[in-house]
């Protein structure tokens, strides 16, 4: 569970392009970005202050790869 911030931190030596996508739901994308951990820092932060309180689905694409995440905004 979270109030506001997520965090997410990438593997050293990690250096391919990640797209996140939060997405609520109702299958309603709310966040779309790239983040490059080689180009820029190893942490991301998402902030959620300001969205209404429940479940969102945090999508992390790299390649063929995807990871999903449960996001609970207390």
């Amino acid at each position: 569970p979270t109030s506001g911030l997520i965090n997410i931190l990438s593997a050293s030596g990690f250096n391919k392009t990640i797209h996140l996508s939060l997405v609520n739901v109702l299958g309603q994308e709310i966040i779309n970005q790239t983040w490059n951990p080689a180009v820029s820092e190893r942490t991301s932060t998402l902030d959620i202050q300001n969205f209404s309180k429940g479940i969102y689905f945090l999508i992390l694409q790299s390649d063929d790869k995807k990871l999903y995440f449960k996001i609970v905004k207390s």
